[in-house]
């Protein structure tokens, strides 16, 4: 599982980027940067890895541990960074915004073509 590239996607998702060059520039780096992020074979470093997370609204640390865990020279490192993020997005949901009421979430389910438009975007269907 590549995060970094969910980051990525959840950037265009909630409208916070057009694209993969539109995010490059909102953190003024190349667009093939964001690509070899996307593609999983570099991470940012832990400033664009916060310029990252504030983009999308996440924890910093959170987006940061994901980034180091990609970076991590050895399996152990690795496993221990990944931990890390796991345990502050579960802290995230646990605390902030449960799955259902998350905008990522809301976004996939209005995208879904059997989902009904939600209330706040003016539907005019009776519940």
């Amino acid at each position: 599982m590549n995060r970094i590239a969910t980051y990525l996607d959840e950037a265009v998702d909630l409208g916070r980027a057009k694209n993969d060059a539109d995010i490059a520039a909102k953190l003024a780096v190349s667009r093939s940067a964001v690509s070899n992020w996307r593609a999983g074979v570099k991470a940012p470093d832990d400033d664009l890895a916060i310029g990252l997370a504030k983009l999308i609204d996440r924890d910093p640390r959170e987006v940061m541990a994901f980034c180091a865990s990609k970076r991590a020279k050895t399996d152990e490192a690795r496993k221990e960074w990944e931990s890390i993020g796991l345990e502050l997005a579960r802290a995230k949901s646990k605390t902030g915004q449960s799955s259902q009421t998350d905008p990522l979430y809301a976004w996939r389910a209005r995208r879904d073509s059997n989902a009904r438009p939600l209330p706040s975007e003016g539907s005019t269907l009776s519940s």
